[in-house]
């Protein structure tokens, strides 16, 4: 029986004991939970750790402390590549303190479960992926006292609970998804140090119980949607270091409460919508570093007490409706850097006491209506790198003392009323790369000291009383790009040594009394685009050497002495888009060779010249040009070379032609006036009748080319109709019914990819996809409204595809997607991610609160010219980017009025781009590509190409152009049948007195100035539509030729050239259109 006994325990403490052996404690269970769903790179180096046979994690596993009692009281695993979910394990870790999975690559849910591990302190899982609502749970959390949660994907709101956990001293949720309001029961949590909830969809109004936190050093909700007021009871938390509220829709006055926060070194208040006058209290925040509340609507005058704040560094108060002078007072801020009061309705002098401030590195001032002279003493700033003070009304001169700032490397002092000389210490200024002096009442020369600014970049000094010589030094800058001196009284022959300067892009000095004749050297301009020598006294004849100059763009030399002949060699400027030779003493016969210049077509002018002989053959090829002008000449022989030309504005008035006038288009519609002059020619109104043959053989001709046409035209319509047919009738059988089903597509077969950080989950997205939330359909898909949870409001596209191929190159679908994701302009719209299942994709973008320009124009908004204008260059710009700037390319394929959509600004945003492109991805190799255009936008080459260029987007953004100016839709029902907007305006120039008739009636009432500049746009609308790709302008060359019509803001000078891009049928020389300088 003894025997017995003793084996019975002996088995049975060995059982025991194999029982302890295999039994991993709970620290050890939830840790290898942990690392079971490890996938990362980490989890090899975790593995050789945790030895999962011991089951006992207080035996050296990495990133594991222990209590002495042998209870696991500490994980840190942060910065691990672990690529794990939280187990809801971790909830048996009721001795757990800290918990630091931060930068883990951890991507779940945070459980429930974690709120039994009531020892914790510290929970720090910032920077991962977790998703979904903040567990009420982590309220059971009473000893919590940091809790870093930022920097995830969290939605839902801030759970109640937690106003449990008092002694919380660290709140880190800014940069997830979180909506709701900001609890009032925060005030509660009184031991609060930071509190960081920027960058989340916060709405509401910020509790005025934020007060009792009275030990809070940092407070930041900014980037949500908060609205109110900024409580006046923030003015308690009287330990506050930074304040920031930023980026939300604040409104009413500034507490002057803040003013009790001494402590505070950034106070960050900008794009709100704050009113009312900036508190004199702010005058004692002795310790403010920063200070920024630009882009609100304060007003009032600066408090002179701001020059209290003594550690002062950045102070930026811009764009708000600040008036009265700036305080001297600010003088006293002798740590300040930044400066920039710009864009308010600030008066007065520039204070002198601003020179104390001698740490100053950048001076914004711009914009405002400032008055008096810059001051002398502003040359103590030995570290100014910027000084902006443009636009205001500033006299004087610019003082000499300026050259003391070596670090100077942008002056800008344009569009003042500054006098005098320019100081030759400006140019021993060694830094400087921008020198923008423009209109102003500047006199004196340019000092030969120029030549020693070797970093120069721009020099911009139009529209001033300037004289003398333009000095030989300006050829030793290296980095010279744009020199703009017109509009001045220059004098003296132009730099030999000028022709060095190679990297000179733009060369403008038109409007002086320049003399002498034009330096072969300056064929050597290798880069040079633009070349403005027009309305000075130069001589000589026109150097055959500036053939060479294959970049150039615009050429104008008109209003000269210049004598001889036109040298055949300028056929070599191969990009050359307008020649002007107009109004000098040129004479002998016109090289044949200009005919050959097919990228002519802006205008070619040759008037008020000596020229002889007949018009060279050769000119029928000038098939892109626009406007023609060879009136006021000697020339003879017939008006044959012109007949096939599709011009919008002609002169030959005054020569000495003969015979019929040609039956085209263009000479049947001419007025009297652009034909006047030449008693030999006959027919089309004239008093001399041509003979019957003549008449036979005008009309055989034209009938022949009625007919060619008809077929030709004929032909391209039943391609692209039957094209079009094609798509629709399949379109629409693959899009019927695709709305979201819960059942058959749960939103577990969705993926979802984001560019930047959205505030809404996918579901969100998907029951949004009702057919009573489609704003628009087309054959590349379905266009939703969706309205999130968080009043964010999208617009989703649904792409229907056959299959979820890749492309013929191998590439699959979403690489192509994210190739497009990294487009980034402001004229583009931002893709901000997309979903795909099976069969469909969805595109994320944002919402356009106005609509598409067709919407626009549809609903006969009175939109000014300026508006139409800017968003046609912004259109431009944005296509522009697409063909050049963007790696690889992107030709949109389906530019129109609907897809050029309209932000709350007023700016055009292009949508849809690339993507007819995905569209093709989508389908099999096999699959024949839908057309790529709408009817009406399509270029006539494609109809028999089928090729895809970027000359097929010109000719469409033509046609928006086009719709721009007449308000009328691609096709219209009144055109007639086959005739879309681009045939019908050729028609109406053609049969019209005046081009401006053709504009929308609304705008032809409109100041002269203004219809003149619809007029040029009008010129280059019909340069994209050529009917030759060759003929049509690049999208780069098309935002030169826009910017010339109009400066944008940045260029807002007045400079003017003089060569119509078309023009009334009833101009003179003396009255042609003009361009503004780009």
């Amino acid at each position: 029986m003894g025997c017995f006994l003793l084996l019975f325990w002996t088995l049975l403490l060995g059982s025991l004991l194999l029982g302890q052996s295999v039994s991993p404690s709970p620290g050890a269970k939830a840790l290898l939970a942990l690392l079971g769903s490890a996938q990362g790179s980490s989890r090899s180096v975790l593995e050789s750790s945790w030895n999962a046979s011991q089951g006992d994690p207080c035996s050296g596993w990495i990133g594991v402390e222990c209590s002495s009692l042998r209870q696991v009281v500490s994980v840190s695993l942060a910065y691990m590549d672990l690529q794990a979910t939280i187990p809801a394990e971790f909830g048996l870790l009721t001795s757990l303190q800290t918990l630091n999975l931060s930068s883990a690559n951890i991507s779940s849910q945070i459980p429930p479960q974690l709120g039994n591990c009531t020892a914790l302190t510290t929970l720090d899982l910032q920077h991962n992926q977790l998703i979904g609502k903040i567990p009420r749970e982590l309220g059971n959390l009473v000893n919590l006292e940091e809790l870093h949660l930022n920097h995830n994907f969290l939605s839902g709101g801030i759970p109640a609970t937690l106003a449990s956990c008092l002694k919380l001293q660290l709140l880190y949720i800014s940069d997830n998804h979180l909506s709701g309001s900001i609890p009032a029961w925060i005030g509660k949590l009184q031991k609060l140090q930071e509190v960081r909830a920027g960058g989340n969809a916060l709405t509401g109004s910020i509790p005025p119980e934020i007060g009792n936190c009275e030990s809070l050093t940092i407070l930041g909700f900014a980037t949500n949607l908060l609205t109110g007021s900024i409580p006046s009871s923030i003015g308690r938390l009287t330990k506050l270091r930074s304040l920031y509220l930023h980026q939300n829709s604040l409104s009413g006055a500034l507490p002057a409460e803040l003013g009790n926060c001494t402590h505070l070194l950034e106070l960050s208040l900008f794009e709100n919508k704050l009113t009312g006058e900036i508190p004199y209290a702010y005058g004692r925040l002795e310790n403010l570093e920063a200070l920024w509340i630009w882009n609100n609507s304060l007003e009032g005058s600066i408090p002179p007490e701001l020059g209290n704040c003594y550690n002062l560094v950045q102070l930026d108060i811009p764009q708000n409706l600040l008036d009265g002078p700036i305080p001297k007072e600010l003088g006293k801020l002798k740590q300040l850097q930044y400066l920039d009061l710009s864009l308010n309705r600030l008066t007065g002098s520039i204070p002198v006491e601003l020179s104390n401030c001698t740490f100053l590195v950048d001076i914004e001032l711009q914009s405002n209506d400032l008055s008096g002279s810059i001051p002398l003493e502003l040359g103590r700033l030995e570290h100014l790198e910027t000084l902006n003070v443009w636009d205001n009304e500033l006299t004087g001169t610019i003082p000499a003392t300026l050259g003391n700032c070596r670090q100077l490397f942008r002056i800008d002092l344009s569009s003042n009323q500054l006098s005098g000389p320019l100081p030759k210490e400006i140019f021993q200024l060694e830094n400087i790369m921008y020198l923008n002096l423009f209109a102003n009442q500047l006199v004196g020369p340019i000092p030969e000291a120029i030549g020693q600014c070797l970093s120069l970049n721009r020099l911009r000094l139009q529209q001033n009383n300037m004289s003398g010589s333009i000095p030989e030094s300006i050829s030793k800058l290296p980095n010279l790009t744009y020199v703009e001196l017109s509009g001045n009284r220059f004098t003296g022959s132009l730099p030999l040594a000028m022709g060095k300067v190679t990297s000179l892009q733009m060369l403008d000095l038109h409007g002086n009394k320049l003399s002498g004749s034009i330096p072969t050297t300056f064929g050597g301009l290798a880069n040079l685009y633009k070349l403005d020598l027009s309305f000075n006294r130069l001589d000589g004849s026109i150097p055959p050497a500036l053939g060479s100059l294959g970049d150039v763009v615009l050429l104008k030399l008109n209003d000269n002495r210049l004598t001889g002949s036109v040298p055949g060699e300028l056929s070599g400027c191969s990009r050359l888009s307008l020649l002007d030779l107009g109004g000098n003493r040129l004479a002998g016969s016109i090289p044949p060779s200009l005919g050959t210049m097919t990228s002519l077509q802006m205008g070619l002018n040759l008037s008020f010249n000596q020229l002889q002989g007949p018009i060279p053959k050769e000119f029928l090829h000038l098939s892109r040009l626009e406007s023609l002008d060879l009136s006021h000449n000697n020339l003879t022989g017939t008006l044959a070379p012109l007949s096939t030309l599709g011009l919008s504005y002609l002169n030959v008035s005054f020569n000495n032609f003969k015979g019929p006038l040609p039956d085209s288009p263009v000479f049947r519609n001419m007025t009297p006036t652009a034909y006047v002059g030449n008693p030999g020619l006959c027919g089309n109104g004239e008093s001399t009748a041509c003979s019957a043959s003549e008449q036979r053989s005008r009309k055989s001709s034209h009938t022949r080319r009625s007919l060619i046409a008809a077929i030709l035209g004929l032909g391209m319509g039943l391609m692209i109709l039957l094209g079009a047919l094609i798509c629709v009738v399949s379109s629409s059988r693959r899009n019927a019914s695709r709305e979201w089903d819960h059942e058959q597509d749960p939103p577990g077969s969705w993926k979802l990819t984001t560019f930047q950080r959205l505030n809404f989950a996918l579901t969100d997205v998907l029951e949004n996809l009702v057919s009573s939330n489609v704003i628009g359909r087309g054959s590349s898909g379905t266009v939703y409204k969706c309205a999130m949870p968080n009043g964010e409001v999208l617009a989703v596209k649904s792409l229907w595809m056959t299959t979820k191929g890749e492309s013929s190159s191998g590439i699959p679908f979403e690489l192509e997607v994210d190739t497009l994701s990294q487009i980034r302009h402001r004229n583009i719209l931002r893709l901000l991610g997309y979903c795909t299942n099976q069969d469909t994709m969805l595109l994320l973008y944002e919402f356009m609160p106005n609509g598409s320009l067709a919407d626009l124009l549809l609903e006969q908004k009175s939109l000014d010219w300026t508006v139409r204008y800017n968003i046609a260059l912004g259109a431009a710009e944005g296509l522009a980017y697409l063909h050049h700037d963007s790696v690889p390319p992107i030709v949109h394929r389906d530019i129109k009025s609907t897809n050029i959509l309209i932000d709350s600004q007023l700016e055009a945003r292009i949508a849809d781009f690339g993507v007819a492109k995905l569209m093709d991805v989508s389908r099999s190799a096999k699959t024949v590509s839908r057309i790529a255009g709408s009817y009406g936008y399509i270029a006539p080459e494609y109809g028999y190409t089928l090729k895809i260029t970027t000359k097929n987007d010109v000719y469409a953004f033509g046609v928006v152009l086009l719709e721009i100016l007449t308000n009328k839709r691609a096709v219209e029902h009144e055109f007639g049948e086959g005739v879309d907007l681009v045939k019908w305006i050729r028609e109406q120039l053609k049969t019209s007195a005046s081009a401006v008739e053709v504009l929308e009636p609304r705008m032809q009432g409109m100041p002269d100035p203004e219809v003149q500049e619809m007029l040029q746009v009008l010129g280059i609308a019909l340069l994209c539509t050529n009917s030759k790709p060759s003929g049509r302008p690049t999208m780069r060359e098309v935002v030169v030729l826009l910017r010339e019509v109009k400066h944008t803001s940045e260029e807002s000078s007045a400079l003017k050239v003089s060569t119509p891009v078309i023009a009334s049928q009833k101009s003179s020389h003396s009255e042609v259109l003009e361009v503004s300088s780009v």
